[in-house]
């Protein structure tokens, strides 16, 4: 079987073991391989732009008990900087209601994905146990957000990677032992909203009150989240999120190999 290069405008392939947990170097190992091993275990990559990576950040919220999310235009910056450079059409929407996530995301399910390798997601916002919240503080259900994209609804995507980054809380526990701690002189903070953890602590969470086969509906998703279910997760107030920085670093590193 012929080897492919990404530089050379060949046909990239990308795995499709892993897919349950998001973990970043694996997930870009997918994206950008060289080596072609077994036909059926790689998505073919070949056209650009790559597709579509919408970007939803919401920052400003007027639900009760959900504070501004500082820091999370530096997020936006960094997916929008990292997605571009992979080949991405990049869309951001801002400041979002729950009905204005699901219009969005019903409109993006209705578009035409032939000429197109990869969708990517990114949410940006609060969230609760499988829910992020749209700027009304209303919740929006993570398969909601999936539903418009599955391979009956949206055909010309059966097949291809469906890859979601959610930074948002998934509920108010706390995730002893994995709370980072800032270098001494650091600018800004974190800082969190529900006010559970001491004083001290200065971290903001993100939380509120294939050819003649048939492809399973559910297919080809991968969602790669923030923190586990039922915890907390945590921003920067100055330099973003320690998921979406960390993925966004990740990403560059991995595309180079």
């Amino acid at each position: 079987m012929p080897r492919a290069h990404f530089l050379d405008n060949q046909v990239t392939t990308a795995t499709r073991h892993g897919h349950s947990h998001g973990f970043i170097i694996d997930l870009f190992i997918w994206l950008h391989r060289f080596d072609l091993f077994v036909e059926k275990e790689y998505y073919t990559l070949r056209f650009n732009p790559r597709g579509t990576c919408l970007v939803i950040n919401n920052e400003h919220f007027s639900g009760a008990g959900l504070k501004d999310r500082s820091g999370t235009q530096q997020d936006e910056k960094s997916l929008r900087c990292v997605f571009g450079k992979l080949g991405f059409q990049v869309e951001v929407r801002s400041d979002l209601t729950a009905s204005g996530i699901h219009s969005i995301l019903e409109d993006l399910g209705k578009r035409s994905f032939v000429a197109a390798d990869v969708l990517v997601v990114c949410v940006l916002s609060h969230g609760d146990k499988e829910c992020v919240f749209g700027t009304d503080g209303l919740k929006v259900a993570l398969g909601d957000m999936r539903r418009p994209f599955t391979s009956e609804r949206a055909p010309t995507l059966a097949g291809k990677p469906k890859l979601f980054f959610i930074q948002a809380c998934q509920g108010s526990n706390l995730q002893r032992g994995a709370l980072p701690q800032l270098k001494g002189g650091s600018k800004g903070g974190l800082e969190e909203d529900a006010g559970s953890l001491p004083a001290e602590r200065v971290a903001e969470e993100d939380a509120g009150s294939l050819p003649a086969e048939r492809v399973a509906e559910d297919a080809d998703f991968l969602m790669g989240m923030a923190t586990v279910q039922d915890c907390k997760s945590f921003r920067n107030m100055s330099t973003g999120s320690i998921f979406i920085q960390d993925l966004c670093r990740q990403l560059l590193v991995s595309a180079k190999r």
